[in-house]
């Protein structure tokens, strides 16, 4: 059955976690337990939804329906789906009278049960995890270490570790190989472990959104019912994301900005670059306020040499304001593009940004001519049109510029480097 409450953690230290789920595991309905945390660019995810939680629906499609082809006189008797499908029933045939026509079979979908163990066992025994990335597979075993000797080290320290500091990075080492049972884990690459210790302090916009949205989805999944929850944990890493060059420890120093969690993560140089950035956002429908929202909090064209173009022929309507945020009711009929930049200012007042109506397409080329595309530093396409995704990325191919491309269409984020289309 589905659960009434859920509650949802974060910035805990384990021992209050293991505290606050025992109570939730224990509680009569059961109380969905969430513990999301984001520590750089790591973060991790656990689900705790009672001793039994029953899923009505899985997937949340309609049920499949289908014409009858055939039913055997058997006991269990044969159907058989025109798709070509088939399955037996339970109900003996054999004294029936033989199938002539017609008949329509549809899905009943069955229920399912699943089982969750309280935080302080599943530390000890956490099963299977979700991958996040199957060349990865590997990975969220030492996650699961490296979070552990996290709250071992705030434990003894009372502080995280100092981004840069290789005498913090090498006390999470030796907490997390003192944590190895025999045939635990392989081995240990210490690479990793610095830079989860180096960003440990760090809060990061953009996995703070990209998790955001998991736990929100766990949230509804608990009280809903509907579809298969994470079971239970789930750790992601965008080790990627850091510069090819190795930081110099002095870079990664604050500096008494809004944007010192990122510079302890990928330095003070690649901040800069961030702020000086030229960039061209097609589309402020919701992937385009996503967009604007995330790169206004990281301080991207926020500098004096940085500057975003943003540009929509759309004007926002009622049914946009549930799931594009930067819009209000009194936004009603007003254009996309210059709302979303006015709202995009109040979260960075130093935000570069111009707001223009033109659609991108061949006729506006006079516009977004060559000059304007010779600038740009990256292009971010947020449209749901096929034809228009289409020329932006040929658009993105001429002039060798880097690209991104989100669509809601169960895709994923693609990108191309300026040298090879994906379309």
């Amino acid at each position: 059955m589905s659960l009434n409450l859920a509650v949802v953690f974060t910035d805990i230290s384990l021992e209050k976690a293991i505290e606050f789920d025992n109570f939730c595991h224990r509680h009569e309905p059961p109380i969905a337990f969430i513990k999301s945390e984001g520590r750089g660019l790591f973060s991790s995810v656990f689900c705790d939804l009672g001793p039994k939680f029953t899923v009505s629906d899985l997937d949340g499609e309609d049920p499949h329906t289908g014409i009858i082809a055939s039913i055997s006189n058997d006991n269990p008797p044969l159907v058989i789906n025109a798709k070509p499908y088939s399955f037996s029933i339970e109900e003996d045939t054999t004294n029936y009278g033989e199938y002539k026509r017609g008949g329509i079979v549809t899905e009943l979908k069955q229920p399912k049960v699943l089982q969750f163990k309280p935080l302080e066992e599943a530390l000890k025994d956490p099963g299977e995890f979700l991958l996040s990335d199957f060349s990865k597979f590997d990975r969220p075993l030492l996650l699961h270490l490296l979070f552990q000797a996290l709250d071992k080290f705030v434990s003894e320290l009372r502080r995280y570790p100092v981004a840069g500091s290789e005498t913090d990075a090498q006390k999470l080492i030796s907490l997390v190989f003192s944590m190895l049972k025999d045939g635990n884990i392989d081995r240990v690459d210490e690479k990793i472990v610095r830079n989860f210790a180096f960003g440990a302090r760090a809060v990061l916009n953009p996995m703070a959104a990209m998790f955001g949205g998991i736990v929100g989805q766990e949230v509804v999944k608990a009280c809903s019912g509907k579809f298969h929850p994470l079971l239970q944990f789930f750790y992601f890493d965008s080790l990627e994301s850091l510069p090819v060059e190795p930081l110099d420890p002095d870079d990664l120093k604050p500096l008494n900005s809004r944007y010192d969690a990122q510079i302890s993560v990928f330095g003070a140089k690649l901040q800069k670059q961030l702020e000086e950035a030229k960039v061209f956002v097609v589309g402020s429908g919701a992937l385009g306020c996503e967009f604007l929202k995330n790169l206004a909090l990281m301080g991207v064209s926020c500098g004096n040499g940085g500057k975003l173009t943003i540009t929509d022929d759309d004007v926002i309507e009622k049914s946009n304001l549930s799931r594009q945020f930067l819009f209000r009711d009194c936004n009603i009929g007003q254009a996309k593009s210059t709302v979303a930049a006015t709202a995009a200012t109040l979260i960075n007042p130093n935000f570069h940004i111009e707001a223009l109506q033109n659609r991108a397409s061949p006729d506006t080329e006079n516009v977004f001519d060559d000059t304007f595309w010779e600038d740009l530093s990256v292009v971010i396409n947020a449209l749901d049109n096929v034809n228009a995704r289409l020329y932006i990325d040929q658009r993105c191919l001429y002039f060798q510029k880097t690209a991104f491309r989100v669509w809601n269409f169960r895709c994923p984020v693609q990108h191309t480097d300026g040298h090879s289309s994906l379309d």
